[in-house]
């Protein structure tokens, strides 16, 4: 993440705002070591947590494109 490789909003999100946790998908970042990343985000992709709840990555995306505008 330091070195830009993840790129957030594509390969991690932060739904909980800047200082938490980030959450990665982990389709963009088999495609990225498997060197089939295309540049275009994963539609529809949802990534589930411990305590039951799912976030969605399109959700989560437009969340953090709002907090940065």
């Amino acid at each position: 993440m330091v070195r830009g490789v993840f790129k957030q909003g594509v390969h991690y999100f932060k739904p909980h705002g800047l200082r938490s946790r980030p959450i990665f998908s982990w389709v963009a970042v088999q495609a990225l070591i498997k060197g089939d990343y295309t540049g275009a985000e994963a539609t529809g992709e949802t990534i589930p947590l411990a305590n039951g709840a799912v976030v969605n990555l399109d959700e989560a995306a437009a969340k953090i494109r709002a907090m940065l505008d």
